[in-house]
């Protein structure tokens, strides 16, 4: 099976992050809605504000969708108490680690990226899916896209720039020699999407090559906001000053430039999930995989609650989910919270359940201020 291209060996340094401010509190809450998608990992879900909806798809499970196979290619949607399996006339072969975002002006869920583990995806022989495809709440729709675009790719940040009306596209994994034109299996160009058009940003002292990072659209700032990451040894050993493979730097984006932000913040993971909050004012970025000690886990899956809003504190969360990595995690604007779903707590090191039975995880968190 394959899961990113990182070993999970290597040396991170100690959870950092410490700030000044009196902690807030945040209530996570397990959910019991009457039907679920089978537990999963490597999985991608984003909110339809125009239909109130949660959509959920790809990851990878054991009889992923009750189909028999691991690739889950089903999709599924959250209305606030039950999960119910959509029926598309048309849809994205089963993958894992797709990337999603929402277009809220054309009111349709994007998602790119992803792999195949049978080998082709979306015309691509390696198994690295490289096609967009958009879905209206009836079914997915492949689009034929103008010019140059990106190579294929797994764990890719993306995230729709509302200011802007683009999607934007960081980083990534591929597995051949080079992406990008940089050699070490990860991305680290950036590409915006309108619509139609595919175009590669040329930007001075982007981030490093890195897959798995998490990144947001801060509304109320106007810009990207990206996190963690974990990048090759090809690359380098020493991403964003962490002394190990695994990115701990927050980088921002105008839609011109990047450029990190000093403040000090979580520890250095990868996988992670980061949402912008609205209603909050904030960015909140929960889990990931890291090394032992990741937000003071016995292990290396990270179980913190962090907010952003150009400087980093970690939210006292008394119950919260298992600490994990590879899930999914959107924001509902129509009730205010954030919905969790599924992940692995086994990428740190941890061989125990979750959300009340085995990993990978399938349980339905929220998330109240």
């Amino acid at each position: 099976m394959r899961i990113l291209f990182i070993a999970l060996g290597v040396a991170v340094a100690g959870c950092g992050g410490s700030t000044q401010r009196q902690p807030p509190t945040g209530a996570w809450k397990q959910l019991s809605p009457s039907s679920t998608p089978t537990p999963r990992f490597s999985v991608a879900m984003e909110y339809d504000q125009n239909r109130g909806k949660m959509v959920l798809f790809g990851g990878y499970g054991v009889d992923c969708d009750s189909v028999g196979a691991s690739l889950c290619g089903g999709t599924w949607e959250f209305d606030g108490t039950t999960w119910n399996r959509a029926n598309p006339s048309a849809s994205p072969s089963a993958r894992q680690l797709p990337s999603l975002a929402y277009d809220s002006d054309r009111k349709r869920i994007v998602s790119f990226g992803g792999y195949s583990n049978s080998g082709g995806c979306d015309g691509d022989s390696t198994g690295y899916c490289g096609g967009i495809w958009e879905y209206d709440g009836l079914s997915w729709a492949p689009v034929t896209t103008v010019g140059s675009q990106p190579v294929g790719r797994i764990a890719a940040a993306f995230a729709y720039d509302a200011s802007r009306k683009k999607m934007v596209l960081f980083g990534g994994g591929n597995g051949s020699s080079t992406c990008d034109g940089l050699s070490g299996n990860t991305c680290n160009s950036t590409w915006e999407y309108d619509g139609s058009t595919w175009t590669k940003i040329n930007v001075a002292n982007p981030p490093t090559a890195r897959e798995g990072a998490a990144m947001a659209y801060d509304a109320a700032r106007r810009r990207m906001v990206l996190f963690g990451g974990a990048t090759s040894a090809g690359v380098t050993n020493n991403c964003d000053n962490s002394g190990t493979t695994y990115c701990g730097g927050t980088w921002e984006y105008d839609g011109a430039s990047w450029s990190r932000v000093p403040a000090a913040g979580p520890a250095p993971r990868f996988t992670a999930r980061f949402v912008y909050a609205p209603s909050w004012g904030k960015l909140v970025l929960y889990g990931g995989a890291g090394l032992q000690g990741c937000d003071g886990s016995a292990n290396g899956n990270c179980g913190g609650t962090w907010v952003y809003d150009g400087s980093w504190l970690r939210l006292n969360t008394p119950v919260a989910p298992a600490p994990r990595a590879f899930h999914s995690m959107a924001f509902d604007t129509a009730a205010s919270r954030i919905i969790l779903f599924g992940g692995t707590t086994t990428s740190g090191g941890n061989t125990g359940g979750c959300d009340g039975g085995a990993s990978p995880c399938g349980g339905t968190w929220e998330m109240r201020q």
